[in-house]
């Protein structure tokens, strides 16, 4: 029987790989760290080790030297997943028998199409264009689908929304879905019942917490003319639907507020982060900070000054966006309030040339209605300030390992 071995790789992508494998008749290992995988190899024939960097560069390349040293082991082929690995590295990751480097967050088709080249088989795949992102602001997860509905990446999302449950530990979740840039046709609608039914499938999602917020007619008349989802209420605008979620109360600023202070408590999961982001010591974070406040930006600079960070520092947005031309950072984290250009003025500037990186929003309490906004802008997370080092990292991960 073929057997791959999986290292280190995280539940999401590792349910969807071994299910995908086992399709085609593969069987799959699993292995938490470097040294368990070793002790499998020595039990276990495997013709494939799939690894993903996200521990100490050390360990990585003990392990390609130790399996190098054994003449049954060297052989066997190797993909490895990691976020901006040295090109030093990857040469010498080729020298130990890597086939392929994949960079973080990982496209599952450039994944699987590599497996496939590895064993000699082959995958069917969704050609759709689709762009897929999932994050969790107090106990709602954020669903962003754009483009077109990939059924592959919508099958890959009933294991991130589990893994979100899991690791938020949410005993009733409540989902927004946000559907745009779709141009949608009576086609689609196998589509748009499997997106649904997807979500759906997982155990603690009720249709009475699933919203969907779109202005596309053709899904709005989709969900008003289907019985079987009569439950689930499309919405127009953010403030709407987060109303709706929270049940707190119809004041979008009280919604705000009480999104705003949760996530300034929520702090799960943040005891090992800094320790996550410090041993991938090959990774080369680039990150940018636009913010007038002198204290804020040296105590962001203190912050990734451990993590092997490059961090540029923007007093204004008017320098911010005379600077940067394209999508030269992993994050930025922008300040809403600054003289002359304001942090929605930096977002719809930043989209209009093009720039895609995500934002992180460093906002305080007076400014709930302004974050509001810049969600609709599409920033991707929010902090409030005073700011913390444990969340900012969280933020950070959260927002490193968004797409699917």
């Amino acid at each position: 029987m073929k057997q791959v071995l999986l290292i280190g790789i995280a539940p999401t992508l590792r349910y969807y790989i071994t299910k995908k494998l086992q399709e085609v008749g593969i069987y799959v290992i699993y292995a938490e760290t470097v040294i368990e995988a070793m002790n499998i190899m020595k039990q276990q024939p495997v013709m494939l080790i799939i690894i993903d960097y996200s521990f100490s560069r050390d360990a990585l390349f003990n392990f390609f030297a130790e399996k190098q040293k054994t003449p049954t082991f060297a052989p066997i082929p190797s993909i490895v997943l990691g976020r901006k690995i040295a090109k030093v590295d990857i040469a010498l990751l080729a020298s130990y028998g890597v086939k392929k480097v994949i960079s973080k967050p990982v496209r599952v088709d450039e994944l699987l199409s590599s497996i496939g080249l590895v064993l000699g088989t082959t995958f069917p795949m969704d050609p759709t264009p689709c762009i897929l992102e999932t994050r969790v602001n107090e106990d709602v997860i954020f669903i962003e689908l754009a483009q077109g509905l990939n059924r592959d990446k919508l099958e890959l999302l009933q294991f991130r929304i589990i893994e979100l449950i899991e690791a938020y530990k949410l005993t009733e979740a409540k989902i927004l879905l946000i559907l745009t840039d779709l141009n949608l046709t009576y086609a689609d609608t196998a589509n748009l019942e499997y997106l649904i039914d997807n979500i759906l499938a997982v155990k603690v999602v009720s249709p009475k917490n699933l919203k969907i917020l779109t202005l596309n007619q053709f899904i709005r008349d989709f969900f008003s003319q289907n019985p079987d989802y009569k439950m689930i209420e499309v919405v127009e605008n953010l403030g709407q639907a987060l109303s709706a979620l929270l049940k707190k109360t119809e004041d979008k600023r009280a919604v705000a507020q009480t999104m705003l202070n949760a996530d300034n408590e929520h702090n799960e999961n943040t005891s090992n982060l800094g320790t996550r982001f410090k041993i991938d010591t090959a990774e080369s974070l680039s990150i940018a900070v636009v913010d007038d406040d002198l204290v804020i930006r040296k105590m962001m600079t203190a912050i990734f000054s451990g993590l092997n960070a490059e961090v540029d520092l923007f007093e204004n947005g008017e320098d911010f966006l005379n600077k940067v031309k394209n999508d030269v950072y992993d994050v930025i984290f922008l300040d809403m309030i600054m003289p002359g250009m304001s942090g929605i003025d930096v977002l719809n500037g930043a989209k209009k040339k093009g720039i895609t990186t995500p934002f992180v929003i460093l906002s305080s309490v007076t400014q709930r209605d302004t974050v509001i906004k810049a969600l609709e802008k599409g920033a991707k997370r929010y902090i409030l300030k005073p700011i913390k080092k444990e969340i900012v990292l969280r933020k950070m991960e959260e927002v490193l390992g968004a797409s699917l």
